[in-house]
C-alpha cells in the first residue's frame, strides 16, 4: 500500500460515499451524503484531490441506503434512494455537473429491506437489483430504465442473519456473483447466479473470523475475478508464531527462538511448565516486546523437564499458541534463601536459628554460606563453630562472623560444620546457628536471610 494523498480536515459527519461516475473523467467521482439534507458531487484527479461537482443542502435527511448503477441510460451513473421508514424507493439520474433529475419515485416498496444490492442478474444492459431482509427473503429486480421494477424471483427460504452480502465476479460467468458472510458463525458463502435469479453454490467456508466490519469489492490483484478487501474496527489476534526451538541450556537458564508470522502483535508471552518428580511444578511467563524472536529463561531449577510454547498477544486477544519443545536444566550449584529466626533467652547473645531442607527437597550438599545485604551499615552473622556455643559469640575463636556480601571459603565451612561440603537430606537436615551484629542506633531483627549454595546429588 502507498500513499497517494492523506487528507485531515474533512467533515466528520458524512454518513455515505458513494463511488460513481457523476463528472466525466476516467476517474472514480464520489458523492459524499450526510444526514442533514447534504449531497456534495466531487471529482477525483488521480493525485488525492477533490475538485468540487456540486453540493446540494436540500435532500431528504433520512435515506438509508443509496445505490449506484445504471439505471436511466446516460452515460454516467444513476443513483437509487431507499428510506425505510417510508417505503420510498427513488430512481435519479445525473447529468455530469452534479445535478440530479428525477427518474421515477415509489412509495410503496416493502419497508425492512436490509440490503439493497446491485448487480447483473437478468442479463440485459441495466443495473439490476437483490433486495434482501432478514425474515428470510431474497428479492431479485430488473430495472427498465425508466425506473420501473420487474420481479425476476423471489425467495423465501435464505437464511435469515446475512450480515453482508458482496457483489462480483467470483466464478467466472458474465453474471454477478454473491459472497453471503454471517459474523456469528464466520460463514463466508460464496454463489453463482444464473440470469434466472437462481442461485447455486461456488463454496462455503466456516472458519473466517466473526468480525470483519466492512467487505470492500473491487480489483485489488490484476486477475479477472472480484478481489476483497477486509475491514474491522476491532483489532484482530496475531498470528501464532512457528518453529520455536532450543538454542542453548545452561544452568538455571533456557535460550529459545521462534519464527515472528504476526504483523500486528504487541509482544509475545513465553510460557514454560517444569516437572520433576517428587517435587512441586515450576511454572512461569517471560513477557518480550513486539518483533522480538528469541528471549532467556532464567531463574529455573536444576534437573526440570521444562515445557516451553510462545504466544503473540495484542489489545485484540492472544494468538494459537506455537509448537512445543521438552528440555531438562543440567545440575549445577544453585543460591537458595533460608531465613534464621531470633530465640527467645533470658540473658547473653541472642542466638538464630535455622535449617534447610523445610520439606522434601532433594538430597544434595551444602558449598557455601553467604551474607546478603541486610539493610543496616556494619551488620554481620557470627555462625558458630562446631563444639561452641552462642554464648560464646563474642569469642572470634568460637565463631565465623560474616560482614554483609562476605561469604565462607572451604575452611571455614569445615569450622562451622566439620566438614567443607556437609550433606542434607529431607530426614537429616542441617541447622544453622549464629548470632547477630548490628550497630546499637539498629533494632534486633526478629529475623534474619542467609544464602546458601547447594549442589545436589
Amino acid at each position: 500500500v502507498s500513499t497517494i494523498k492523506h487528507h485531515s480536515n474533512w467533515d466528520r459527519a458524512w454518513d455515505m460515499i458513494i463511488p460513481g461516475s457523476f463528472g466525466g473523467n476516467a476517474r472514480t467521482d464520489l458523492l459524499f451524503y450526510k444526514r442533514t439534507g447534504v449531497g456534495f458531487f466531487a471529482s477525483t484527479d488521480g493525485n488525492g484531490n477533490l475538485t468540487p461537482i456540486k453540493q446540494h443542502v436540500d435532500w431528504d435527511r433520512d435515506w438509508d441506503v443509496i445505490v449506484p448503477g445504471n439505471f436511466g441510460g446516460s452515460n454516467h451513473t444513476d443513483l437509487l434512494f431507499y428510506k425505510r421508514s417510508t417505503g420510498t424507493g427513488y430512481f435519479a439520474s445525473t447529468d455530469g455537473l452534479g445535478n440530479v433529475s428525477t427518474i421515477k419515485q415509489h412509495s410503496d416498496w416493502d419497508r425492512d429491506w436490509d440490503a439493497i444490492i446491485p448487480g447483473n442478474f437478468g442479463g440485459d444492459s441495466r443495473t439490476d437489483l437483490l433486495f434482501y431482509k432478514r425474515s428470510g427473503v431474497g428479492s431479485f429486480a430488473r430495472t427498465d430504465g425508466q425506473g420501473n421494477l420487474r420481479t425476476l424471483k423471489e425467495h423465501t427460504n435464505w437464511d435469515r442473519d446475512w450480515d453482508a452480502i458482496i457483489p462480483g465476479s467470483f466464478g467466472g460467468n458474465v453474471r454477478t456473483d454473491l459472497l453471503f458472510y454471517r459474523r456469528s458463525t464466520g460463514t463466508g458463502f460464496f454463489a453463482n447466479t444464473d440470469g434466472q435469479a437462481n442461485i447455486s453454490p461456488l463454496k462455503q467456508y466456516s472458519n473466517w473470523d466473526r468480525d470483519w466490519t466492512v467487505i470492500v469489492p473491487g480489483n485489488f490483484g490484476r486477475t479477472s475475478f472480484t478481489d476483497l478487501l477486509f475491514y474491522t474496527t476491532r483489532r484482530l489476534k496475531p498470528e501464532r508464531p512457528a518453529d520455536l526451538r532450543v538454542t542453548s541450556v545452561t544452568p538455571g537458564r533456557i535460550d529459545v527462538s521462534w519464527t515472528d508470522r504476526s504483523l500486528n502483535e504487541d509482544g509475545f508471552r513465553v510460557r514454560f511448565h517444569g516437572r520433576r518428580q517428587g517435587l512441586s511444578d515450576h511454572t512461569g511467563t517471560k513477557s518480550v516486546g513486539r518483533n522480538a524472536q528469541s528471549a532467556s529463561l532464567t531463574g529455573l531449577l536444576n534437573r526440570y523437564e521444562y515445557t516451553i510454547s510462545v504466544i503473540a498477544f495484542n489489545a485484540g486477544g492472544e494468538s494459537q499458541s506455537s509448537n512445543e519443545v521438552r528440555v531438562t536444566t543440567p545440575n549445577a550449584p544453585q543460591p537458595i534463601r533460608v531465613r534464621l529466626q531470633r530465640q527467645d533467652i533470658v540473658a547473653g547473645p541472642v542466638p538464630y536459628v535455622g535449617s534447610y531442607p523445610q520439606g522434601i527437597e532433594p538430597t544434595g550438599r551444602v558449598l557455601q554460606l553467604r551474607l546478603p545485604p541486610i539493610g543496616f551499615a556494619d551488620t554481620a552473622v557470627s555462625f558458630v563453630r562446631r563444639g561452641h556455643s552462642t554464648g560464646q559469640c563474642s569469642d572470634p575463636m568460637a565463631v565465623v562472623t560474616l560482614p554483609e556480601g562476605g561469604m565462607t571459603n572451604p575452611e571455614q565451612m569445615a569450622a562451622i560444620f566439620g566438614v567443607a561440603e556437609p550433606g542434607y537430606s529431607s530426614l537429616n537436615p542441617i541447622g544453622f546457628l549464629a548470632c547477630v551484629t548490628a550497630p546499637a542506633s539498629a533494632p534486633i531483627p526478629d529475623s534474619v536471610e542467609i544464602e546458601i549454595t547447594i549442589m545436589e546429588t
